[in-house]
């Protein structure tokens, strides 16, 4: 049960729908978030921004940028970190900003 609610809450701030169907819809830029959700996800694309250099190409490769993400997105969501007693990087999800 604490699962699947961590997974709701998790989904409910990120992307609607078990795929991520309305991605960024209820958006928040609570601390945890940006620290292990969206600092990742502007990693990934920075990486993609690099390669693409690198190659001399034009453009990123939206398509395989868009599917690393998702993959991290869907991941992410899936994390759960209820009731654990370790500390990592999730748990500044819980943490109120000072």
């Amino acid at each position: 049960e604490k699962g699947r609610l961590e997974f709701n809450a998790r989904n409910l701030i990120t992307l609607w729908g078990p795929n991520g169907q309305i991605s960024d819809y209820a958006s928040r830029t609570w601390a945890g978030l940006i620290d292990t959700y969206y600092l990742e996800r502007w990693r990934i694309w920075i990486r993609h921004v690099e390669e693409a250099v690198k190659r001399q190409e034009a453009a990123v490769d939206q398509g395989r940028a868009d599917q690393e993400i998702r993959r991290f997105e869907l991941e992410w969501q899936h994390r759960i970190t209820s009731g654990s007693n370790d500390l990592d990087d999730d748990d500044a999800f819980r943490k109120p900003i000072k």
